[in-house]
């Protein structure tokens, strides 16, 4: 609902239409996340999954969009991925500034 209410559509819908519209959008996220796993189990270290996750960042998903759940569904997306970039960031600083403390 967070990211219905961030887009502001003007249009009423029926709690059906929006029913099926989720549905759609948890279908492919759940496919999106299942490319992702199988994509970043096969990396080596945490700059090529940060290249992995940011190559996703704007796919074809993004060029084709007509209908307001693939909008929903490439917000959630890059929402997704913005974090987990972020996150994987973090743990890289991590371990440098872990591994700066095991030489002083």
């Amino acid at each position: 609902m967070e990211q219905y209410q961030g887009c502001s559509f003007t249009d009423n819908i029926t709690d059906q239409q929006r029913l099926m519209e989720f549905k759609q959008v948890i279908k492919e996220t759940n496919k999106f996340l299942t490319r992702m796993r199988n994509a970043l189990s096969k990396v080596a270290d945490v700059d090529s999954a940060v290249e992995v996750l940011i190559k996703q960042f704007d796919s074809k998903d993004t060029e084709n969009i007509v209908e307001r759940w693939q909008l929903l569904y490439n917000m959630l997306k890059q929402s997704w991925i913005r974090t987990h970039v972020q996150q994987l960031q973090d743990m890289k600083q991590e371990d440098r500034e872990d591994s700066y403390e095991w030489r002083s």
